[in-house]
C-alpha cells in the first residue's frame, strides 16, 4: 500500500540522517579540539621551514601561522593529533571565523559568527553524500540539508530549539515525502507521492498508524485504525460509486455502497462471509438473507409487479415462492 511505502521510506531517511548527525557531531569536535591545540602549543611557534637540497622552492613544515601588520594571528594551517591537515581563518579579535578541516577523511569546512560560534558547516563523508548545516547561536542544529549517496535523494531536515528534528522532506526516485515529528521523535504527520500515487498519513503519539488518505488509481480512499494499526472504517469511492466499510478485529462487518444501480447494505459475520443484504435498485428494494457460506437462502423484494418472496436451498434452488 501506498502508507506502508511512506511509513518504509521515513524510516530510511531516518537512519540516513541519524548518520550525517554523527558525522556533523565528530566534524564540530574534531574542529574545536584542533582551535584549542593550536592556540595552546602553535600560535606563538614560527614554523620550522624545511628546504632540503634539490627541494627548488618547496617550503617545508609542521605549521604555518600568518601575522597581520599588528602582530595578531589571522590564518594558521597545522596538523591535528591525529595527523590530518586543519586550516584556521581568524578575525582582528583572534575568533575562528572559518575553519577547513580533514576529520577521520572526511573534507568538511566551518563557519563561525563574530562570538567564535559555529553557525554553518558543510561535510561530503565518504560512505554518503553531502550535508550543510546551519546552528543557531545555542549551538543547536536547526536545520540540515543533504543528498544521500543511495536512491533517496536529496533531502531537508528542520530542527527545533532542542536540536530534535521536527520536519523531513526529501525526494528520491521521483517520489517526494514530507513527515512532520513530534517533540518525542515520533511520526505525526506524512505527505508523499508513491508511484504516482498521493498519500497522507496520520499518527497517534506512539507513531502508530490512526488514519490514512490515499489517492489510488481507481479512487480516493479515507481509512481509520485504532491504536493497534487496525481499520475500524474505510471511505471510499471506487469506480462502481462511493464505499463505507465498518470493521472490527476479525475484518470487514458492514458495508454501505452507493452502486450504479442504487444503494446496497451488506453486513458480515465474524469470517468475513455475507449474511444479510439491502438494496434498493432501480427495479425496487429488496432484503436479501444469507446462510454462513454466503449462500442466499431468502429473498424479498418489492417490484413494479408487487412484494415477492422468495425462499433457497443450499444449491442455489428456490423451494418456496409467494404469490
Amino acid at each position: 500500500m501506498v502508507a506502508e511505502s511512506m511509513e518504509e521510506r521515513l524510516e530510511k531517511l531516518e537512519r540516513t540522517t541519524r548518520r550525517y548527525r554523527l558525522v556533523l557531531a565528530g566534524l564540530g569536535t574534531a574542529v574545536l579540539a584542533c582551535v584549542v591545540i593550536w592556540i595552546a602549543v602553535g600560535a606563538a611557534r614560527p614554523a620550522q621551514a624545511q628546504n632540503p637540497a634539490g627541494a627548488g622552492k618547496v617550503i617545508r613544515a609542521n605549521e604555518f601561522v600568518l601575522e597581520d601588520k599588528d602582530g595578531k594571528s589571522r590564518a594558521a594551517l597545522f596538523l591535528s593529533e591525529d595527523g590530518e591537515p586543519h586550516l584556521e581563518l581568524l578575525d582582528e579579535t583572534s575568533e575562528t571565523r572559518a575553519a577547513l578541516v580533514l576529520n577521520n577523511g572526511d573534507p568538511g569546512l566551518v563557519l563561525y559568527d563574530a562570538k567564535g560560534r559555529g553557525r554553518a558547516s558543510m561535510v561530503v563523508p565518504n560512505k554518503f553524500g553531502p550535508a550543510l548545516t546551519l546552528y543557531d547561536e545555542e549551538g543547536q542544529d536547526r536545520l540540515i540539508v543533504f543528498l544521500s549517496g543511495t536512491d533517496q535523494g536529496p533531502g531537508l531536515e528542520l530542527h527545533d530549539t532542542k536540536g530534535k528534528r521536527r520536519v523531513l522532506l526529501t525526494e528520491g526516485g521521483g517520489q517526494p515525502v514530507l513527515g512532520l515529528f513530534d517533540e518525542n521523535g515520533e511520526t505525526r504527520a506524512a505527505l508523499g507521492v508513491i508511484k504516482d500515487e498521493p498519500g497522507l498519513l496520520l499518527n497517534g503519539s506512539k507513531g502508530e498508524c490512526r488514519a490514512r488518505l490515499t489517492a489510488f488509481r481507481d479512487g480516493p480512499v479515507l481509512g481509520f485504525y485504532d491504536e493497534r494499526g487496525a481499520m475500524d472504517a474505510a471511505l471510499g469511492v471506487t469506480t462502481d460509486g462511493p464505499v463505507l466499510g465498518l470493521y472490527d478485529e476479525n475484518g470487514k462487518r458492514a458495508a454501505l455502497a452507493l452502486l450504479n444501480d442504487g444503494p446496497l447494505l451488506s453486513l458480515f459475520d465474524e469470517k468475513g462471509n455475507t449474511r444479510v443484504g439491502l438494496a434498493a435498485p432501480r427495479s425496487g428494494p429488496g432484503l436479501f438473507l444469507f446462510d454462513g457460506d454466503s449462500n442466499m437462502r431468502l429473498g424479498m423484494g418489492v417490484f413494479k409487479l408487487g412484494p415477492r418472496l422468495d425462499l433457497f436451498d443450499e444449491n442455489h434452488e428456490a423451494t418456496w415462492s409467494a404469490p
